[in-house]
């Protein structure tokens, strides 16, 4: 809790706020920026389509995550240096923290 107003106690939590691209995160189409580059760069399959394909068959949940690292051929164990290489745009801070009174949780 943090103190409001006139000492009055507000309820707060911290949210985080995700992107959907190239607002907070630097790249503005993360599968044409990242992931073929990366899948390429890991001997994995060459076609564009073809991993944008699996990648939205992981997106949809029908692939799972280890599914879609060997439907592109490479292994499962690199996915941490993928995500490693998203990166922030610049200015993005951290949390945010927003009033419990400003968000409906019904």
């Amino acid at each position: 809790m943090k103190a409001g107003m006139a000492g009055q106690a507000l309820n707060q939590f911290d949210v985080l706020v995700l992107d959907a691209m190239g607002v907070l995160y630097a790249a503005r189409d993360d599968v044409a920026e990242l992931l073929v580059p990366f899948v390429r760069s890991k001997a994995g399959v060459v076609d564009a389509a073809s991993i944008r394909a699996a990648y939205m068959q992981a997106s949809l949940g029908v692939l799972t995550s280890r599914e879609f690292w060997t439907a592109v051929q490479v292994d499962p164990a690199l996915e941490d240096e993928y995500l490693a290489s998203h990166r922030l745009s610049p200015g993005t801070g951290g949390p945010i923290t927003i009033p419990t009174d400003v968000l409906s949780l019904e």
